[in-house]
């Protein structure tokens, strides 16, 4: 298998993309991805490592690709899609990934809950996650952290947590209507093709510790207490 894949099918997508044929640059993705994924369990120990990386990267960089068209509904399937891959869903890099979305999107609250369900499903976003928190929370330390989603995901906090920053409850709050709503409509888009949604074809299979997810949101640890 080509170490090259991946760049080759980016390319060839984007070149759809610059003539404004979006969905044969969708096309060339799931193409792509459906063969990878229909490959990897032929390939050797050996041969499986590159084709998993080539995977993700596609996997985000077909996300992007709606998102650049402003079809944000298309790109939040895509990544949801990718987390149920077969083959690289338990990847961190695609659990990130989603979070930054969410994130980007000012919606901090989503983004805590995809991390909180990667964990739940044992895959290693620690770093990334704490990362994230650090943002509003530059004091935090890793086992705080822990600790705020043990509670969390046991049901301590009552699922009366705040989110991350005194603003993260309710992004939409305080901003302007003209933006909350301008939001609402991209969201409301991705079939720009026919209404043919993206992923029409792409194997998926949703893992059983996969399919429960938490909508509280995470308690921040309690403050420090003051020297004496």
């Amino acid at each position: 298998m080509e170490q090259n894949t991946a760049a080759a099918t980016i390319a060839k997508a984007d070149a759809f993309a610059g003539q404004g044929d979006l969905p044969s640059a969708r096309n060339v993705y799931e193409t792509e991805i459906f063969t990878l994924q229909d490959l990897y369990s032929t390939l050797s120990d050996a041969e499986k490592p590159s084709v998993l990386t080539s995977l993700v990267t596609l996997w985000i960089s077909y996300a992007q690709l709606n998102q650049s068209a402003r079809q944000f509904k298309s790109a939040l399937q895509i990544y949801e899609s990718s987390l149920t891959c077969p083959v690289s869903g338990k990847q961190p890099r695609l659990h990130s990934a989603l979070a930054t979305f969410h994130s980007e999107r000012n919606r901090p609250k989503e983004a805590q809950d995809v991390y909180i369900r990667a964990i739940e499903a044992n895959v290693d976003v620690w770093d990334t996650f704490l990362v994230f928190m650090k943002e509003q929370q530059p004091n935090l330390t890793m086992e705080e952290l822990k600790a705020a989603v043990a509670d969390r995901v046991s049901g301590k906090d009552g699922g009366k947590g705040r989110p991350v920053g005194k603003d993260a409850e309710d992004p939409d709050a305080d901003a302007p209507t003209s933006r909350v709503k301008k939001e609402r409509e991209d969201d409301a888009g991705g079939t720009d093709d026919g209404g043919q949604p993206p992923l029409k074809k792409v194997k998926t299979e949703q893992a059983a510790d996969n399919m429960e997810v938490e909508t509280a949101p995470l308690a921040p640890p309690p403050p420090p207490a003051p020297p004496p």
